[in-house]
């Protein structure tokens, strides 16, 4: 009697590694698809921010000039129209025997150039001018002169070099940095060839809790951070850098 021998069907493992692949493939779009709308939801809330410090800017206008919401809404478009954005504070507001109110305004711009904004408000409650001392005009006779973009012409270039790396910075001493929102309203100043640039990030702490946290980033001219403080302490002894 012959010896019979059984002969087992090979796996196919071809079949199982593109099985594997498609997997991989899905779970990598739903990852970029989980993060791409993290990153929605951060700019939501930093709309939402930006929303609330222009509604701020615009309540304490109306407190000294009452005016309609058609006024306040064509003030704050020429505000943008200019590049008036990242609004501090307002401050000194005058009122004149013809009517016309006036009101210096603190941006971003003007804490990191120094100076200020001279805002004029007409009789009617329009927007008569926009001024700067030692400065083109911005914005008279009902149009627009120069932008701010003109008047500060550095700034802008400053701040897409400084912002992101500020945010890096914070980001790598976060509890839990996927959830970190920051403001949209940054503090930039000088201190010789050094800039201080400050802001505030909602995130979530060791505890589970969201918290404002307010920091204060200063870079050198190469990017590279002089110090780094966050609710008041200095951070940058600890190795935020990898360095």
């Amino acid at each position: 009697m012959d010896n019979q021998v059984d002969i087992k069907p090979k796996k196919k493992r071809g079949c199982l590694i593109g099985f594997l692949i498609v997997v991989a493939i899905i779970i990598g779009i739903i990852i970029l698809i989980i993060r791409s709308g993290d990153s929605i939801f951060e700019d939501l809330a930093n709309d939402r921010l930006e929303h609330e410090q222009q509604n701020a800017v615009i309540n304490t206008i109306s407190a000294a000039v009452e005016m309609t919401e058609e006024q306040e809404a064509a003030i704050m478009e020429t505000f943008s129209a200019v590049g008036i954005y990242d609004i501090i504070r307002i401050e000194d507001i005058t009122h004149r025997a013809d009517g016309y109110t006036s009101f210096r305004l603190h941006n971003a711009d003007t804490q990191f150039y120094g100076g200020f904004l001279t805002i004029w408000i007409s009789e009617d409650k329009s927007l008569d001018g926009i001024y700067r001392v030692s400065s083109p005009d911005i914005f008279t006779g009902g149009e627009i002169v120069t932008h701010l973009r003109d008047v500060f012409p550095a700034l802008t270039a400053e701040r897409d070099r400084i912002i992101p790396r500020a945010r890096e910075l914070i980001m790598d001493v976060l509890e839990f940095p996927d959830t970190a929102q920051f403001e949209t309203s940054w503090a930039f100043s000088r201190q010789g060839e050094n800039i201080v640039a400050q802001s505030t990030v909602n995130a979530q702490n060791a505890l589970g809790m969201r918290e404002d946290i307010f920091f204060q980033v200063t870079l050198n001219s190469w990017n590279i951070p002089i110090s780094l403080i966050i609710d008041g302490q200095e951070l940058l002894d600890q190795d935020i850098n990898g360095n």
